[in-house]
């Protein structure tokens, strides 16, 4: 008897994928070109649209072979995608922000522009000292990658919410400390 439960598992297991195939085929077939299309009103760009809602459907892969179906499917679709759009837009606008920043692949740097860079450099060492060493080490971890789960855990067992406050709070200490040594004032 245990011989034939260990035989069966594999194959349920693979008749389930076969299952979540079906039904994101089905559902790509049905919604696919209204999904791109909502998205390439948001993005105006085709290439992204596409991109995102190719995702979009990933996340539907990923939802059903968890055993989480929505229960509206077309209302699921709609609001995931419009989620990956804004966060789309948010990392556009950070990459645009900081792109001037970054050195272009064989451009040589400047001495004017090495120092400034080491100015700030600088300027952000010390907005750092004044966080707390907790502050410091979930800024430091967030920049490295760290989900805010991970950080939670390295900052003595505090939820992934609250470490995520944590780094927000911080964040907004720093800018505004930075903010200040850039007009030549003190402010907290």
């Amino acid at each position: 008897m245990a011989i034939q439960q260990q035989h069966q598992r594999p194959i349920d297991e693979a008749v389930a994928l076969e299952q979540v195939e079906g039904a994101v085929g089905a559902a790509y077939l049905a919604h696919h070109a209204e999904i791109r299309g909502t998205l390439l009103q948001r993005t105006r760009d085709p290439e992204a649209a596409e991109d995102l809602a190719q995702e979009t459907f990933l996340r539907l892969t990923r939802e059903l072979r968890a055993g989480r179906a929505p229960r509206d499917l077309r209302a699921w679709l709609h609001r995931v995608a419009a989620n990956l759009a804004v966060s789309s837009g948010r990392h556009a606008t950070v990459e645009e922000r900081y792109r001037a920043r970054l050195y272009e692949p064989g451009e040589m740097g400047s001495p004017e522009r090495d120092v400034l860079r080491h100015e700030e450099h600088e300027a952000l060492r010390r907005a750092l000292a004044t966080l707390s060493s907790t502050e410091q080490r979930a800024l430091v971890l967030a920049a490295a990658g760290w989900s805010g789960a991970e950080i939670g855990n390295v900052l003595g067992g505090r939820s992934a919410i609250a470490a995520r406050t944590l780094i927000c709070r911080a964040r907004a200490q720093l800018r505004g400390r930075l903010a200040a040594a850039e007009l030549g004032t003190t402010g907290a």
